[in-house]
């Protein structure tokens, strides 16, 4: 697990941009049309699947729970074509999805930053993403008839505060990397 974490910091690094441009598409763009923003979330949870995929069959013989990964970046992936293959979907159904989303993804990160403690001390962060993800996603479930705006600033920081906490710990494990190999080039 710690292989995988720091042997490809960069996806994680990618993951946290992704994210965070979605979040301030999302704060920008308040007057845009709904398409916009579903472009944008289509794009993100397509890309954010392809990487979790990656991650999971490049390291799945080094994480014994390399499934974990992949269950979260297929889920990814499925809601993100879903929104492009039915665009008409109704805004509850797209809100559920991004809920189911946001929980599978919290769920598996929590799992997966304590399998990582296990071996490296201090990956709070990583949970602290997965914990916000599980919390939104709930929200979601919960609070699907909550207005536009306010849905939508949820969504902003939510993408917002994952992609910066994605963007630091991919910082932090690639200097790790470069502490431990001097003078070697970090994957």
């Amino acid at each position: 697990m710690k292989n995988m974490m720091t042997g490809e910091w960069w996806v994680l690094l990618v993951r946290g941009i992704l994210a965070l441009l979605f979040g301030l598409a999302a704060l920008v763009y308040t007057n845009a049309t709904v398409m916009v923003l579903f472009i944008w979330f289509i794009l993100y949870a397509v890309g954010d699947g392809i990487f979790h995929i990656y991650m999971s069959l490049v390291h799945r013989h080094d994480a014994p729970l390399w499934w974990l990964g992949a269950l979260s970046g297929v889920a990814s992936l499925v809601v993100g074509i879903a929104a492009l293959v039915w665009p008409a979907l109704t805004g509850f159904l797209l809100l559920m999805f991004i809920a189911a989303k946001a929980v599978i993804d919290g769920v598996v990160g929590i799992v997966q930053a304590f399998r990582l403690r296990q071996e490296v001390k201090g990956e709070w962060l990583l949970i602290a993403a997965g914990l916000v993800a599980v919390i939104f996603g709930a929200w979601m479930f919960f609070q699907p008839l909550a207005g536009g705006l306010l849905l939508l600033l949820a969504i902003a920081m939510y993408a917002i505060v994952v992609g910066v906490i994605l963007i630091v710990q991919a910082f932090r494990l690639k200097n790790r990397v470069e502490q431990s190999h001097p003078g070697q080039q970090p994957g």
